[in-house]
């Protein structure tokens, strides 16, 4: 099977060798990005995290989504109207613009 990511990545399995932790070399793409193995095990590992060649999808496994949260342009200040490029900006706008009482 086939599987494409960046050129040249290397991928290290830890193993535990005594108290310290070891990083193995177990595959590496080519200058393509390419990798292609019949290892059954080193397949079912890389299905979860790279594009492979297998046109039809595996019904044991979901497709795996990315997890990255969008944010915003602009954040607003929710006591009032003013709004911000950057969470930092709107952090500096809420200890100046409106302290907590009592200090």
């Amino acid at each position: 099977m086939k599987f494409y990511s960046e050129p040249n990545m290397h991928i290290f399995k830890t193993v535990k060798s005594g108290i310290r932790k070891k990083r193995l070399l177990i595959a590496m793409f080519d200058n393509n990005g390419e990798l292609e193995t019949e290892d059954k095990s080193l397949i079912e590992k890389l299905k979860i995290h790279f594009k492979s060649n297998e046109s039809e999808i595996d019904p044991k496994t979901e497709p795996v989504e990315e997890h990255k949260k969008e944010v915003p342009q602009t954040i607003k200040c929710n006591k009032c109207d003013k709004t911000f490029g950057n969470k930092g900006l709107l952090m500096q706008h809420y200890k100046k613009s409106h302290p907590k009482k009592g200090k």
